[in-house]
Formats: C-alpha cells, sequence, structure tokens
C-alpha cells in the first residue's frame, strides 16, 4: 500500500487539480 501515498502524490502534481480530489475519494 506503499506505492499508493507515493502514487498520488506525482499523480496530482502531473495532472490537473481534480486529480487531487479524486485521490482523497480513493483514500476514503
Amino acid at each position: 500500500m506503499a506505492s499508493s501515498t507515493s502514487s498520488p502524490a506525482p499523480g496530482s502534481r502531473s495532472k490537473k487539480p481534480l486529480g487531487k480530489m479524486a485521490d482523497l475519494q480513493t483514500l476514503g
């Protein structure tokens, strides 16, 4: 699961701000 934490970090930067919301939903 450690990979999950590293995935959203770089993904959010590469993708738009919308990605951040998606990451939160995935974690929740």
